[in-house]
């Protein structure tokens, strides 16, 4: 920083006059003293330099703080890291079913390939199974899928039980799901006439009671393991190896007629 512009150098002091001495004549002039001595120009800049470094320092600790940097440091960003979410495998799906029959059983047509058994009737508002009968739909044998069909009692006794025939082997020979008018349901296995319980008679919620009651009862059939529903509810299950495959057949209650629409039979896709 350069000195200011106001600063020169001090004047030497002024001559002295010359004094009268006693005989009248002029005395000479004392000796004038000798000039001051100049100030040095690099003592002023030492110390304006000094004092400018010192008011430097006063200013930065004023302003900054003790212990503060001159030049602020930016404060660094914090990361968040993610865990990347561990993947999940899918449930495995169950192997897609097709359909081998389906018909609602009301149409004119629907008897084609249907025993032509007076007790099977088709009529206008559906199939009529009339008496001790089995009805057989066209399909061939079938192993392995789900039967599904609606079923209401027109007339006859409220306790006799209608139903599913599956997996018949031969005359007196199949699997035999029945539901009746008292809410109650059943499982057998028939052998050349005689009934074997798979699973007892017994009652459930989900069946509708009374004669005019719809239900629609559901087999499905996985290798020997046989699971019953009604109304979309599970009833309950069973296993039995007797009979692998067999035809699907429809079997009314002995007692009056049954009315039976919405028939449906899948098969698992290959």
């Amino acid at each position: 920083m350069s000195a200011p512009n106001d600063q020169h150098d001090p004047p030497t002091a002024p001559t002295q006059p010359m004094y009268p001495t006693s005989s009248g004549s002029p005395a000479s002039a004392p000796p004038s003293a000798p000039p001051s001595a100049p100030r040095q120009r690099s003592q002023l800049w030492g110390f304006l330099a000094g004092a400018l470094v010192v008011g430097l320092i006063a200013a930065a600790v004023f302003y900054l703080g003790p212990g503060q940097s001159v030049v602020p440091q930016a404060r660094a960003t914090a990361t968040v890291t993610t865990q990347a979410a561990t993947p999940t495998l899918a449930a495995t799906a169950t192997p897609t079913e097709r359909v081998i029959y389906q018909d609602a059983l009301t149409a004119a047509g629907s008897g084609t390939g249907w025993s032509l058994d007076p007790a099977c009737a088709f009529k206008p508002d559906g199939l009529h199974v009339i008496g001790l009968v089995i009805c057989f739909a066209p399909p061939d044998a079938l192993a392995d899928g789900t039967v599904s069909v609606t079923l209401k009692p027109v007339s006859g006794a409220t306790n006799k039980l209608s139903g599913i025939v599956f997996r018949r082997l031969s005359t007196g020979s199949y699997y035999l799901a029945q539901i009746e008018g008292l809410g109650r349901w059943s499982l057998d296995k028939v052998v050349n006439g005689t009934h074997t319980s798979l699973v007892a008679q017994q009652s459930s919620p989900a069946l509708r009671m009374g004669l005019g009651a719809s239900n629609t009862l559901t087999v499905q059939m996985v290798a020997g393991r046989f699971t019953i529903a009604a109304n979309g509810t599970p009833l309950g299950s069973a296993t039995d190896a007797t009979f692998a495959s067999g035809l699907i057949g429809l079997a009314g209650n002995g007692d009056g007629d049954v009315l039976f629409t919405n028939l449906a039979i899948t098969a698992p896709r290959t």
